[in-house]
Parts: C-alpha cells; structure tokens; sequence
C-alpha cells in the first residue's frame, strides 16, 4: 500500500497576512479607530488567525 503525503492544514504566513490586512481593512473603514491602535489592531487580528487553527504550521 502506498502512503499519501498529507498536505498541511491551513493557510501559509503570506496568506495570512494578506487575510490581516483585507480584515482590518475592512474594520478601518467602517469603524473610526486611532492611528495609534492600528499597530495593536493588526497584530491581534494576525494572532487571531495564526492560533484559530487557519494558519499553517509551517511557514
């Protein structure tokens, strides 16, 4: 019997970053947030995503 290489579940890092910022993107600009949180903003929402199981293990 021949095995099957399992693909990696997921998204990659530049998916995911490209995720990041359509999201914030779309919050931004139909919410009124400081210049100051954006940095915050972004990060969280890539955390978010990198442990909410979408993104890859491997990057």
């Amino acid at each position: 019997m021949v095995e099957q290489q399992r693909k990696p579940v997921g998204i990659d890092q530049t998916e995911t970053i490209h995720l990041t910022s359509d999201i914030v993107s779309a919050f931004v600009a139909n919410n009124a947030i400081p210049a100051s949180e954006l940095q915050d903003l972004l990060r969280s929402t890539f955390a978010t995503l990198t442990h909410s199981g979408l993104a890859s293990e491997q990057v």
